[in-house]
């Protein structure tokens, strides 16, 4: 339903998993995605770097989702924001929310256009 980025099985996927790159840059934790990309650079030795947007974990009005969010957030979640090397948060919020799921190493960079 296009809520979550899944890579669908193909050719081109192979192939990316197989090249070998310099780094690997994840987005979000919660999305699929950043544990492929957590598993890449574990299978090919390279550093990991990963850019969070969150400040909290996922709103959501039923008791049991927000349960497994949380779970999520503090298992897989964490894997990947202490596995990399850098964490970047888009503002101090969503740095605090790196190291409440036991991120280290964060730095800020600003989601933002500056207008002059």
């Amino acid at each position: 339903n296009n809520e979550f980025p899944i890579p669908k099985p193909s050719r081109l996927l192979w192939y990316a998993l197989r090249s070998k790159n310099d780094v690997v840059l994840t987005q979000t934790r919660f999305f699929p995605t950043s544990l492929l990309g957590w598993f890449y650079s574990r299978i090919h030795h390279v550093p990991l770097i990963h850019v969070e947007r969150g400040t909290v974990h996922t709103v959501t009005g039923s008791m049991i989702v927000r349960f497994l969010v949380q779970v999520y957030d503090h298992t897989l979640g964490m894997l990947v924001v202490k596995s990399a090397k850098v964490n970047v948060g888009v503002s101090q919020a969503a740095c605090r929310f790196i190291e409440h799921i036991g991120g280290k190493n964060t730095r800020v960079i600003y989601n933002g256009v500056e207008i002059r």
